[in-house]
């Protein structure tokens, strides 16, 4: 599960959560950390389709070794 304390950190730029198991990112994760630009997510579980259209300041973004099959809605 991913940590709903980490939304709280509006100013948070960078978040690594390599190989933590998450299966599922928050829905309000874009507007939870409106500065987020560097998003490490590789080795989780992550599965079907991870759009978030509201992702626009990522710049850096590594979803390897997941289970995803689409990154578009």
């Amino acid at each position: 599960m991913f940590p709903r304390s980490i939304l709280t950190l509006k100013s948070l730029i960078s978040l690594n959560m390599q190989s933590n198991q998450l299966s599922t990112l928050p829905s309000t994760l874009s507007t939870d950390l409106p500065k987020l630009e560097v998003l490490y997510l590789g080795n989780n579980k992550l599965e079907g389709n991870i759009f978030h259209p509201t992702l626009f300041n990522i710049r850096e973004l590594d979803l390897n070794n997941n289970l995803l099959t689409s990154m578009y809605g």
